[in-house]
């Protein structure tokens, strides 16, 4: 596969393809899952599977939400002072429909913890760490170790591979499916050593 060179601004991901790149884009740029897909040649399950157990996709995603949410919030910082004239002069003159506005702006650029934020994490490792301890493979997600990853990602790499398989690919899938599962217990037994 062929990529792009990097726009100025924008990073490439090492582990991601083109598509999931123009899917990450799309999704950044306000587009829905399936509006996300077409844009990336894929199907909306594709895009769904990339979100729930690809982690490499799920950190680059929450990375570039928390680049356009921080930059929202330095916009809406930089309409404070804008929005404290508009109160004054609303509480002065006596009208209600801009004080409105201005006092909700006012609120908006305060709230911590807000719906704008993406909020979800931006490392990889953190992300198979948490699937680790879903699993019951740690106690807690600080606990998992480069074994613990390693089993976590393989989990998750079935998952994506599971979901994301054509119908016509039965046979294929079945034989993934038993080398996977030979890793896994492959893994575990390693891991249950140690």
């Amino acid at each position: 596969m062929t990529k792009k060179p990097t726009e100025p601004g924008k990073t490439r991901h090492p582990m991601l393809s083109e598509r999931q790149l123009n899917a990450v884009e799309a999704i950044i740029l306000g587009s829905t899952d399936s509006e996300a897909a077409e844009r990336a040649g894929v199907t909306r399950q594709t895009v769904n599977v990339w979100k729930r157990h690809n982690p490499d996709f799920v950190a680059e995603l929450n990375r570039r939400r928390e680049a356009v949410y921080s930059a929202s919030c330095d916009r809406l910082r930089g309409l404070v002072s804008e929005a404290l004239d508009a109160i004054e002069m609303e509480l002065q003159s006596g009208t209600a429909e801009a004080y409105k506005c201005a006092l909700k702006l006012l609120q908006i650029a305060g709230m911590q913890g807000s719906p704008l934020a993406g909020g979800g994490p931006t490392d990889e490792r953190e992300i198979v760490a948490k699937r680790a301890y879903e699993e019951g493979l740690v106690d807690h997600p600080a606990f998992a170790g480069d074994k613990h990853l390693v089993l976590a990602r393989q989990l998750m790499r079935r998952d994506e591979l599971v979901e994301s398989a054509p119908e016509d690919m039965e046979g294929e899938l079945e034989a993934k499916r038993s080398q996977l599962a030979l890793d896994f217990a492959s893994a575990f037994e390693d891991l249950r050593q140690h």
